[in-house]
């Protein structure tokens, strides 16, 4: 499973202490889980272009999560919160070898959403 979280740069989702509950309890019902902090997250290099050649981050993980013995590649499942499902409808867009895909509160409207928030 690619997970695909929520926020940008350090805000809102990254992956730390807080969410792993909800990791882990995908690992316990025997999901493999690969992740991206997204670029910028915890002083990582690149720019955050929420949803620009951030993208390739994301993709990426697919190789990746085919290489490893461990895995079933026909079985690569992705799943996105908020930023993360406008990622995993990116993904899609961008003809991702998942067999499928679930999108939570994702962002379908990046206009409203800067115009809101002031990405």
């Amino acid at each position: 499973m690619i997970y695909n979280r929520g926020g940008h740069k350090d805000l809102l989702g990254k992956i730390e202490k807080d969410n792993l509950k909800l990791l882990c309890s995908y690992a316990q019902k025997g999901y493999v889980l690969l992740a991206s902090q997204y670029r910028e997250c915890d002083g990582g290099e690149g720019k955050d272009m929420y949803g620009g050649k951030d993208i390739d981050d994301v993709l990426n993980l697919i190789p990746l999560a085919k290489s490893l013995d461990f895995t079933i590649p026909e079985k690569i499942v992705m799943i996105g919160y908020s930023r993360g499902g406008l990622m995993t409808y990116l993904s899609i867009k961008n003809q991702a070898e998942i067999k499928a895909a679930a999108i939570i509160s994702g962002v379908t409207d990046l206009e409203l959403l800067l115009n809101e928030r002031g990405i």
